[in-house]
């Protein structure tokens, strides 16, 4: 969770989970004495801090779920300076705005290590500076709208279509959608209604917010490039021409014009088609807002109605028959180059195991630590079918 202070949202466009906020304020209600543990505040780490993801067979899944816990808190994992995990205490993360630590979430902080205390339960609480924010960033252009595409609403952030469903209801026609992410389906300019509690069909009819692919951004960023490799190309046929003419040209640099020109007129027309090219994908069907799901799961779901009279989806790139997997993915920490599992603009990401399962929605990540932010598919799937009362298939 973010936040500047126990009442507000994170401001910057990081918003944090209002719901598992307020849980975790009414769980630390009750007045007690300073806890005699750590201070919350206490920066005496030594050595590299490694964080490590909760697994589920852990001992402090079942004793979090007898105290009520597992559904009051976000940023729940295991962090110490040993590379096992078992070895490293579990901590809970409040992260605080920059400069906006002040004495009330130190006191939350220390009202919650004393709950712990109270209830015998091994953990801590960690305050830490810094950010939750979504993975939103340019990738590239894609001409056709598939798995891994980028996408954006005409003036919002840039984010990735997951992948393509279909959603049957009775009485109503099949509708094909793109899965994304809420927040990139909502604007400045929605009802503050909808941007929590999300969007919902008005007679299973799409609203008329339109959803490019590629994004405006990378779409730009596109042109752009090949603008630049187009004005190279014509550099090199105007010098290859003015050594011909001066005599300087030797025969190989003769028969290399005609290759240059060639490349000058394909770079002129790639350049000229996507001047041209219409990005539109659909419009925004329904989304999530932000929730939390019954499992304590963070909800971030958005649904775009495809225009398939454009011929614009590719389809997903999965096996004939793809399984919901519960498996759960991560790069560690000490695997060479990598940082995190998900980079910017990877917000609407499915991830996927090596079978072509789908695991989860990629929904944003710790801008501080090594940590991405994953909704198990199978309870993204049973939110929208519950929500909108219809029948999910992979499209």
């Amino acid at each position: 969770m973010s936040s500047s202070r126990p009442e507000d949202r994170a401001s910057g466009g990081s918003p944090s989970w209002p719901p598992s906020k307020y849980r975790l304020q009414s769980f630390v209600t009750d007045p007690l004495p300073p806890p005699s543990g750590p201070d919350p505040e206490d920066r005496g780490w030594w050595g590299t801090l490694r964080t490590h993801p909760i697994d589920r067979s852990d001992t402090i899944v079942k004793e979090w779920k007898e105290a009520g816990l597992c559904d009051v808190v976000m940023d729940v994992f295991r962090r110490g300076v040993s590379l096992r995990a078992s070895e490293c205490p579990p901590i809970i993360i409040i992260t605080i705005v920059p400069g906006e630590m002040g004495e009330e979430w130190i006191a939350v902080a220390k009202r919650l290590q004393g709950q712990f205390e109270l209830r015998k339960l091994d953990a801590a609480v960690e305050l830490l500076e810094g950010e939750v924010g979504r993975y939103l960033q340019p990738d590239e252009v894609d001409e056709v709208a598939k798995m891994g595409s980028s996408l954006a609403l005409q003036k919002g952030p840039t984010g990735t279509l997951g992948g393509f469903v279909r959603l049957e209801k009775a009485g109503k026609p099949p509708i094909l959608c793109g899965m994304t992410c809420h927040h990139l389906v909502v604007t400045e300019d929605s009802a503050l209604y909808e941007v929590q509690n999300g969007v919902r069909p008005a007679g299973w009819t799409a609203r008329d917010v339109v959803v490019l692919s590629p994004s405006p951004m990378d779409l730009s960023d596109g042109i752009q490039h090949k603008l630049r490799y187009q004005r190279s190309c014509e550099a090199a046929v105007q010098e290859t021409k003015e050594k011909i003419e001066s005599g300087m040209a030797n025969e190989r640099r003769k028969q290399l014009l005609g290759r240059q020109i060639e490349d000058m007129e394909n770079a002129t027309a790639e350049s000229r088609r996507l001047v041209e090219f219409k990005s539109h994908l659909g419009r925004v069907f329904a989304s999530s807002g932000y929730r939390i799901a019954d499992k304590g799961c963070a909800l971030d779901w958005g649904l775009v109605e495809v225009d398939e009279d454009e011929g614009r989806a590719a389809g997903n790139l999965l096996p004939d028959s793809p399984g919901i997997t519960q498996e759960v993915a991560f790069i560690a920490e000490r695997v060479a180059g990598a940082t995190r599992f998900g980079e910017e603009g990877d917000s609407g990401a499915w991830v996927l195991n090596g079978r072509g399962d789908l695991g989860g929605l990629l929904i944003g990540g710790h801008k501080q630590l090594p940590i991405t932010y994953v909704t198990p598919m199978s309870t993204v799937i049973q939110d929208i079918e519950k929500q909108l009362e219809c029948k999910l298939t992979i499209a």
